[in-house]
């Protein structure tokens, strides 16, 4: 008779977690269990999340939740959901009040994220980029449609490529459009440090950096930038964008479905690539623009590294494997009915009652057993959080 294993005290959610974001300090933090809610939880032990409190609950979404930031600056947290959907939350009188994001599409959200100053953030539906801000004269938040237009070329100057990429004639150009007026699938968006651009990327492969200048928001800090959606550097690459980050001193980074990297230095208009030997990277975060770690769909985290080349510095989620005896009379079952349940009967699958093997095996705080779909950086640890439901703690 199969008995019922002990709960892994790493796995946090037995819904498992599809998108998440904690507060400036790490005392609470906001997810989704792959529905329509968003719950606020009180972090009271990182090495004890089966010991964090439910705070609060907000149900305003009623498709999936597809997108959440919670900014350190300003307090407020952003979501976006497939039902066309976006909402600024603020805890004001002990309790989350949300403002309708006015906006206008005709398909779901796919992403989001705020600034750095918290003044405007980027959002990603299924044709579209949308820019959004604050609109003082109407007191509401309002977004805005990236509508690009080409920068005015001086004579005879031609567009720079990458060192290591061409760009490819077909039924779509680089800027992520289609021939005839529609766009490619934005699917991932970020506003840089200065608020002033913002890097997309599409499922045709192609990468673009346009500005976002606002006046009612930027002021007169755009300096030579005092337009909105003028293309000032694109390119394609290989395969569709997985994720865009910006650095503190505005270089960019793309990667996409080859495992590929783009490092992107757009004022002096050029890229540089990363061919990747591991499976496609998901996640980028910059420490600087010589640095940085990707979390990639092999469920590993790796920093990157630049003195003469790009090259992996340190796997932080490697760790020695152990071999250890197998012998499965009734394998013990952890029941979820989740993400972690199919996991378990996918690895069961091919053993067999009363069998014995004998195999190298990692132990499991060696690996997210699932697909990392939220990372953070808190002093000198790493936080991941999977699919699954698991939190998992790292050195830098």
């Amino acid at each position: 008779m199969s008995k019922i294993a002990e709960k892994p005290k790493d796995l946090f959610l037995l819904e498992g977690i599809s998108v998440i974001s904690f507060n400036k300090d790490f005392t609470k933090v906001a997810l989704s269990k792959r529905d329509h809610l968003i719950y606020i939880y009180e972090i009271t032990d990182f090495q004890k999340p089966d010991k964090w409190k439910l705070l609060n609950t907000l149900n305003m979404h009623i498709l999936y939740i597809s997108g959440l930031d919670w900014h350190p600056l300003t307090d407020k947290i952003l979501s976006c959901s497939h039902d066309k959907t976006s909402y600024v939350w603020s805890y004001e009188n002990n309790e989350w009040q949300f403002e309708n994001v006015v906006v206008t599409t005709n398909l779901g959200f796919l992403s989001c994220s705020w600034d750095k100053k918290g003044n405007k953030f980027c959002e990603c539906t299924g044709n579209k980029v949308i820019i959004g801000y604050f609109n003082k004269t109407s007191k509401w938040w309002m977004g805005i449609p990236l509508k690009y237009k080409e920068k005015k070329k001086e004579e005879g100057n031609t567009e720079k490529k990458g060192d290591e990429n061409t760009e490819k004639k077909g039924d779509e150009n680089t800027t992520g459009e289609k021939k005839g007026g529609g766009n490619s699938t934005a699917t991932v968006a970020k506003i840089d440090p200065s608020s002033l651009y913002c890097i997309s990327g599409y499922t045709n492969a192609g990468v673009k950096i346009t500005s976002c200048y606002i006046k009612d928001v930027d002021d007169e800090s755009g300096g030579e930038i005092n337009d909105f959606g003028v293309v000032l550097y694109k390119f394609k690459m290989n395969g569709w964008i997985l994720n865009v980050n910006w650095s503190d001193n505005g270089i960019a980074f793309a990667s996409s479905q080859d495992s590929t990297i783009a490092i992107i230095d757009f004022k002096n208009q050029k890229h540089d690539l990363i061919r990747c030997t591991h499976s496609p990277v998901t996640k980028i975060y910059p420490v600087s623009d010589n640095e940085f770690y990707s979390v990639s769909y092999d469920r590993k985290i790796r920093l990157y590294s630049k003195d003469d080349n790009w090259k992996v510095k340190k796997d932080v989620t490697e760790k020695k494997k152990e071999k250890m005896a197998l012998e499965k009379v009734d394998a013990p079952v952890f029941r979820t009915g989740g993400v972690a349940d199919a996991l378990r009967i996918f690895n069961q699958s091919g053993l067999k009652k009363k069998e014995s093997i004998k195999v190298d095996v990692e132990k499991n705080d060696n690996i997210n057993p699932a697909v990392i779909t939220g990372f953070a950086i808190n002093g000198n640890k790493i936080i991941s959080v999977d699919m699954a439901g698991f939190i998992k703690l790292w050195n830098k």
